[in-house]
């Protein structure tokens, strides 16, 4: 059996100390409501760590049960703590202090080490009890404490030893009984039953009642407070009350509760509602009493921001001091929160595409741009808080239409264009739905087109018509390399139409290169094959020669070619060639007549 004890420092004790409980361990259910136990303890400095100490039970042969603390994560002294060994309908057995102590004249504890640590410096009256108590079989101390490193805290190895009956022990402890330790400064109480794996742990607070006494009876009674539930919103989120439950039972046999509590909603350190209840019982008993918030101006729809609190404070109003039992399953003190929390939905987001705009304004439209043909990456973020919620999503392009039905997606396909791309998430619980969108921006690179392979002769002008189209947008830019060496050199904003002349004979890689209004090019290449122009050799007669180099024009030429694959001349070549034939005949004619 395991036996946890939450312990914490302390607080300077104070006549009316305020106690602050925390709200942890929210268990949420499918209705949208939200149980919050008081899961702190008064007079904890939040500055302080809590801490947790853990307590084996075995029982051995001579029917005692051994109780050893395994291990701890902080120490305090052992007058911060008393002991309650319970029968089997929780009727207590024994109770008492663990530390040896002189209280109000009288010599408590059950410290069987206590005259083995104090040396010379030991009380008579408390080293005579401790001893006492370490040589009884348990017919008058059914609980002994052991402080195995003598060092007044309680720290693992120590030891609760509860008498049972058997061998040498006549004490009173059965397997079914539980022992209870008390951590007096917190009111924390845990408790192990002896021989099963039942374990439990709790607090106390006391309600204290205000009064004037008189003989016989009281007077003018007052509220004092109790504690107060804080609840810090991790998210934006609207809620209301819906109930309040409470264990607890009066101290005082000559009085009924006759009791009110009071309850203080404050949201963001304002005042928003006030409710009374009046005690159902009359707290002779434990009980268990629950209230209902319904109707009765609960602040419905109040929005917590992040890091704003929800404090709901407690007064209590009586004849008598009342014990709130609260922290575990079984004395589930705490109130109901009904959420109606809007849907948290953050902006959409993608991973892969590039970010073009500034979007740290809350639900701004993002601008992504990515290369057309590629995977786009697509997420959001959505959460209800308070409640479980089963979420859906949807993701459409305005021009794709359907993308995806899940908080991540890849989108693959998608058209170049603007999209807006809309996702709509919705809730079940909630039946609500919101929507946020994106802008994606599917860039696609122009195509080029230079012409087919021409074969031309040197020095004849030659016409380009270079092509370009795009998409998602229009050509801005046409530039050519007739040379093949890197540098362009012919460009226009208005078409690709150019003419160039090769003067010497080649062949020529040229290329086209188009850019498109979104800065993306293309390119493209055209064959040009150049070759010399013949002229027919005579028997004899001056040869003429070639001078070599290559000229650009932008005054046009068909560049056409023969049925052969070789230039033709054209119109003008073929006057121009006959025109050149004549002259050399001509002179060649006249040398031969002298």
């Amino acid at each position: 059996m395991v036996l946890n004890v939450w312990t914490s420092s302390l607080l300077a004790t104070l006549l009316f100390a305020a106690v602050i409980f925390l709200a942890t361990n929210a268990e949420a259910d499918e209705s949208g409501e939200t149980f919050l136990p008081l899961g702190f303890y008064g007079g904890l400095s939040p500055n302080e760590e809590a801490s947790l100490v853990n307590i084996i039970c075995t029982e051995d042969s001579s029917g005692d049960y051994y109780c050893t603390v395994t291990d701890t994560t902080a120490e305090y002294d052992l007058e911060d703590y008393a002991y309650y060994l319970l029968d089997s309908t929780g009727t207590t057995s024994e109770f008492g202090e663990i530390a040896m102590q002189n209280i109000s004249g009288n010599a408590v504890g059950i410290d069987v080490t206590y005259d083995r640590t104090c040396d010379e410096s030991c009380d008579d009256d408390l080293q005579t009890r401790s001893d006492a108590v370490d040589a009884d079989s348990g017919g008058t101390y059914a609980v002994t404490f052991h402080d195995n490193d003598r060092d007044g805290k309680l720290s693992a190895g120590d030891k609760f030893t509860a008498r049972g009956s058997g061998h040498s022990s006549d004490g009173p402890a059965r397997d079914d009984w539980s022992l209870k330790i008390l951590h007096q400064p917190t009111g924390l109480i845990a408790g192990v039953t002896l021989t099963d794996d039942t374990t439990y742990d709790y607090f106390v607070i006391v309600g204290e009642a205000q009064y004037d006494q008189h003989p016989g009876f009281r007077t003018n009674r007052e509220a004092t407070y109790t504690g107060t539930w804080v609840y810090t919103a991790t998210r934006p989120t609207t809620f209301s009350l819906k109930s309040f439950q409470i264990w607890f039972e009066g101290t005082d046999e000559d009085y009924t509760a006759d009791c009110e509590w009071t309850i203080y909603l404050h949201s963001a350190g304002a005042n928003i509602s006030e409710h009374v209840f009046g005690c159902q019982s009359d707290g002779d008993n434990l009980v268990k009493e629950e209230y209902s918030f319904d109707g009765n101006n609960t602040g419905n729809d109040t929005l917590l921001e992040t890091g704003q609190t929800l404090e709901v404070e407690l007064w209590y109003e009586g004849w008598e001091d009342v014990n709130i039992y609260a922290g575990s399953t079984t004395y589930d003190t705490g109130i109901t929160v009904q959420s109606f929390s809007r849907m948290v939905v953050d902006n959409p987001v993608s991973t892969s595409a590039t970010d073009v705009t500034d979007h740290s304004a809350n639900h701004s439209v993002i601008s992504y741009t990515e290369m057309f043909g590629t995977s786009v990456d697509l997420s959001i973020n959505a959460y209800a808080e308070f409640y479980s919620d089963n979420l859906s999503y949807d993701w459409s392009s305005d021009v794709d239409g359907y993308l995806g039905n899940d908080s991540s997606i890849t989108a693959t396909n998608l058209s170049a264009g603007l999209h807006v791309i809309t996702v709509t998430v919705s809730g079940e619980v909630c039946e609500c739905s919101e929507q946020r969108t994106l802008q994606l921006d599917v860039t696609a690179p122009p195509t080029a087109y230079a012409g087919d392979s021409v074969v031309v002769y040197a020095n004849v002008i030659v016409q380009f018509n270079g092509q370009g189209s795009d998409v998602d947008g229009t050509i801005v830019k046409w530039e050519w390399d007739f040379d093949a060496n890197g540098i362009y050199d012919w460009s226009s904003d208005a078409n690709g139409v150019t003419t160039f002349i090769f003067n010497t004979p080649g062949n020529y890689s040229v290329e086209l290169q188009v850019t498109d209004d979104d800065g993306l090019t293309a390119s493209a290449t055209r064959d040009v094959t150049v070759v010399a122009i013949v002229i027919p050799e005579f028997p004899s007669g001056n040869e003429t020669g070639n001078e070599t180099g290559n000229e650009t024009s932008d005054n046009g030429g068909d560049g056409e070619t023969t049925g052969s694959g070789l230039p033709g001349f054209g119109a003008a070549g073929s006057m121009a060639a006959l025109a050149t034939a004549g002259v050399v005949a001509s002179f060649r004619r006249r040398k031969l007549l002298r």
